[in-house]
């Protein structure tokens, strides 16, 4: 982690860093549960509880549908702009920040996407989260988290990423 930016990367083994150490219970028990919300023509068990966070996640990005199964269809792709103003049109549902979006990475998958595939089947790579860059070019650059190699990046604003909505725990 980059402290000074916040951004999020993966360096070689022999890449000597600083340290910090932290302490505290781990979490037991299994971190993923599912629960059913209505939405669109999604199946049921299309939630994703966050037992880590107290998060509820989508299981599917916007623009696919949960069969039961597995998501199907593409995933919809938004510039920023429009990533903020779809996850407010959607009744209790957010766009996640970057660190709760960042949370659902998973470095211990050793190929495709970092990120839970039981939880979230056929994920997609690039993800918008709600943050803006603050450091550089205010107003025209956002975070996104690539799930393809389990990093956070920021990105121009007109690019165009699919989006996982999320929300507090009901």
């Amino acid at each position: 982690v980059d402290f000074s930016d916040g951004g999020v990367s993966g360096y070689g083994l022999d890449t000597a860093l600083a340290v910090r150490l932290v302490r505290g219970v781990s979490p037991s028990g299994p971190r993923f549960t599912y629960s059913t919300q209505s939405y669109g023509s999604d199946a049921t068990n299309n939630v994703v509880n966050d037992a880590w966070t107290g998060l509820q996640w989508r299981r599917c990005e916007e623009g696919r549908t949960w069969t039961g199964s597995t998501c199907s269809g593409t995933a919809s792709t938004y510039t920023h702009e429009q990533a903020l103003v779809h996850a407010r049109d959607q009744s209790g549902w957010r766009l996640p920040n970057i660190k709760e979006l960042n949370s659902l990475v998973d470095l211990s998958v050793a190929s495709g996407a970092r990120i839970d595939a039981t939880a979230f089947p056929g994920a997609g790579s690039y993800l918008w989260a709600s943050s803006p860059s603050l450091l550089a070019l205010p107003g025209e650059i956002a975070w996104f988290v690539s799930f393809s190699v389990g990093v956070s990046a920021r990105s121009f604003r007109n690019v165009t990423y699919a989006v996982r909505l999320v929300r507090a725990s009901q």
